[in-house]
């Protein structure tokens, strides 16, 4: 089940380990990563 706060949110990135959501990554412009991405991208990156 989708947890409809994400809906109303304005976060451009949700970090998140559950298919379902990685799935659906891009939809209405957010992205969903895996915690490895997002430290790949994000973290280790700078």
């Amino acid at each position: 089940m989708l947890d409809t706060n994400l809906l109303v949110s304005s976060a451009p990135i949700v970090v998140s380990g559950d298919r379902d959501l990685l799935s659906v990554s891009g939809w209405r412009g957010i992205a969903v990563l895996t915690p490895r991405q997002f430290h790949d991208q994000y973290i280790s990156g700078r």
